[in-house]
């Protein structure tokens, strides 16, 4: 029962049942009807002063002994953590005890660490030493780290315990990305040593629309010309062909030399008559005043 002191943890708590002595020879009793009581502690309550009541039940009787106060004392295992104390990858675990209550020499730890992705890793510590008992934690991740003690050890009374540590936490924060470095601003640099980026230079433009207009127009009535053109030389090339009278000498002519083609061989004999045909009849032309 809490004495109700305002000067601890448990002012107002409620009754505790923390122990229950039996001698069946089950859980840590050693053997059954021997005499001996054994039970094992729940201090899951408060730190404070109690007032410890004992109640023995037997068919025949009931027995309550009230004993003096006692003090019920916290947690005795410290833990702390040094973020990437154990270099870049590693988070160092550091487990201690208050050396007023616990014999640091004969502490012995298990224990598992859940890292903030769901993964367990499991570890024990059993070397004896006096010093700060150390565990390092792999850094993969960044989030929150819960650490979970079983101690066993020794008072430094002597008195053989085992503890159930509350969990431990630990926040990895998560790495900034580092911030882009500023530039000076012109004013405070010398002008001459400002390097300023080139501008980019302006794309070419389009065609304004009286130019676009002008070339329309050009190309269009270039194209009309030509076209002119080439119907014009197929009508002339397709005009009708003049027949010549049938009776006239021309005709006939045309005619016999059409149909009668000289042979090579009589070609200059022909071109010789022909040249002194022509002389006679001017010569006959000559004469004819002249025989009247």
């Amino acid at each position: 029962m809490s004495t109700n002191n305002p000067n601890f943890d448990n002012f107002g708590a409620d009754d505790q049942q923390i122990a229950t002595f039996e001698d069946n020879g089950r859980g840590m009793d050693e053997a059954p009807l021997d005499g001996v009581f054994t039970g094992q502690f729940n201090l899951a309550v408060p730190a404070g002063e109690w007032e410890p009541i004992f109640r023995v039940s037997t068919p025949m009787f009931t027995r309550e002994q009230v004993d003096p106060p006692i003090r019920l004392y916290p947690n005795p295992v410290i833990m702390n953590v040094e973020l990437d104390g154990g270099g870049n990858d590693y988070h160092k675990l550091l487990i201690d005890v208050d050396r007023n209550l616990v014999d640091m020499n004969s502490l012995l730890v298990d224990g598992k660490v859940r890292y903030p992705n769901g993964d367990v890793q499991n570890f024990s510590l059993t070397e004896p030493s006096d010093a700060v008992r150390e565990h390092l934690i792999i850094a993969f991740d960044y989030g929150i780290f819960r650490v979970k003690l079983t101690a066993y050890g020794k008072t430094v009374n002597g008195r053989d315990f085992i503890l159930d540590v509350p969990e431990y936490t630990f926040l990895v924060a998560e790495p900034e990305l580092p911030e882009p470095e500023i530039e000076e601003s012109a004013a405070e640099n010398d002008i001459d040593t400002v390097i300023t980026e080139p501008e980019p230079e302006p794309e070419p433009e389009g065609m304004d629309e009286q130019t676009l207009m002008i070339w329309l127009i050009a190309v269009n009535g270039g194209i009309i010309v030509l076209g002119g053109i080439v119907i014009g030389v197929v009508m002339w090339l397709k005009r009708p062909k003049v027949k010549l009278p049938a009776d006239s000498a021309a005709g006939k002519g045309k005619a016999k030399a059409a149909a009668k083609k000289p042979a090579q061989g009589d070609v200059a004999g022909e071109e010789k008559k022909g040249l002194l045909g022509g002389l006679l009849a001017k010569f006959k032309k000559n004469k004819a005043p002249d025989a009247k």
